[in-house]
């Protein structure tokens, strides 16, 4: 072969290698969408069409992602999308806004992974859901995340499905304004979630604001507030939460449940008041020296039935505050049926709105609880696509 033709070769070679580095760099997406998606570049907002992040690849998140009403963001089971804290960890976070759609479907096998590139809690923001389903401060509420609108009156509105899915390192700090690990702002019936770990979040794992969406089979680890938090009007059903803490960090003040009517309006409606069922919630254990509060706290007016439940390891139980939900209570809106205690100091606690004592024993029924399918250390075996 002469020089010439070896030229040629070594020039095709290189010209091919180029052109797959390309294409490794910008992953595939529908051609209905004027997005650009770039795989180590990942942010903006997708206005149109359909954005698929490919199974078992790895994106970067540098900055907000958005998907805009009409639009849907597509990620298949194995996708990795890393935010990368360098360039500010309150700057990255997936955003749904309403009409948008998150299409999130990975496998028991092959969860889909979010994460930070520090691998520490609060490295990026995580996961926030806007829907038009109800809620009880207005059709047009402001997140108090991002400021991002949320609420109205379709009840069965769908934001799309979310399966199979782990997220770390999440709860990212932008003031006084705090990420959670998956935030649903008055997220609809028609949207489905199941099969969602959230994992030494720095904030919240899971919270409801409003809404009326249905989830089940909850996972939460070591998260710095509370693992399981509704509020705002939120009463769709909720089935097999498990969370446990085992972080010390003594200004770690998480609660296993925290449930909330409308801080500003007790008596806005609609109440909250879902139904759940299926729940452990294990804690630091009653010898914890650090901050640790109640296993399920009720207060501003909430109501609800929330049956099947273990707490261990939480020196209060249950604990209930504030008149109207003192009235649920005794008007059995408000109970807790088949709970078992264990390493709970004080099974049951109360405060009026005035801050007096108040007897709240009649707000439980104990009995033999199985809970979320452990109540041990050990995880459920539904929760074995935790990677």
């Amino acid at each position: 072969m002469n020089k010439k033709n070896i030229l040629k070769i070594t020039i095709l070679f290189v010209v091919i290698g180029a052109a797959m580095s390309c294409k490794k760099e910008t992953a595939s997406q529908d051609t209905n969408s004027t997005f650009r998606l770039v795989q180590d570049s990942l942010q903006g907002t997708i206005s149109d069409g359909v954005v698929v992040l490919k199974a078992n690849q790895v994106y970067k998140l540098i900055g907000p992602l958005s998907v805009a009403s009409g639009a849907t963001l597509k990620i298949e089971e194995g996708a990795q999308i890393i935010g990368q804290t360098a360039f500010g960890s309150s700057n990255l976070y997936i955003n749904i806004l309403r009409g948008g759609k998150i299409d999130a479907q990975g496998t028991a096998t092959n969860p889909i992974i979010f994460t930070s590139s520090d691998n520490l809690p609060g490295g990026w923001g995580g996961i926030c859901i806007h829907g038009y389903a109800p809620n009880n401060v207005g059709n047009d509420a402001a997140s108090e995340i991002n400021g991002v609108q949320y609420g109205g009156t379709v009840s069965t509105d769908n934001s799309g499905t979310m399966k199979y899915v782990v997220i770390k390192y999440s709860g990212a700090k932008n003031g006084t304004k705090e990420f959670n690990g998956l935030s649903m702002f008055s997220v609809g019936s028609g949207t489905q979630i199941s099969y969602i770990a959230v994992i030494n979040g720095n904030d919240d794992a899971f919270e409801w604001y409003g809404g009326t969406n249905n989830c089940s089979f909850l996972y939460a680890e070591n998260n710095d507030d509370d693992n399981f938090d509704w509020d705002l009007g939120y009463v769709g059903n909720l089935n097999a939460l498990y969370s446990i803490n085992t972080n010390t960090n003594a200004s770690s003040d998480s609660r296993g449940i925290e449930a909330d009517g409308n801080p500003d309006n007790n008596a806005a409606t609609p109440f909250t008041n879902p139904t759940v069922n299926e729940v452990t919630l294990i804690g630091r254990g009653t010898t914890f020296a650090g901050t640790q509060l109640q296993g399920i706290y009720l207060r501003r007016g909430v109501k609800g039935k929330i049956t099947n439940v273990f707490v261990k390891g939480y020196k209060i139980g249950v604990g209930v505050e504030h008149d109207l939900t003192l009235a649920a209570m005794t008007a059995g809106d408000l109970k807790v049926s088949t709970i078992q205690f264990d390493d709970v100091t004080t099974k049951t606690s109360g405060k009026t709105t005035a801050g007096a004592s108040a007897v709240t024993t009649s707000v439980i029924v104990e009995g033999t609880a199985t809970g979320a399918g452990s109540t041990t250390a050990t995880k459920p075996s539904w929760a074995s696509f935790i990677k």
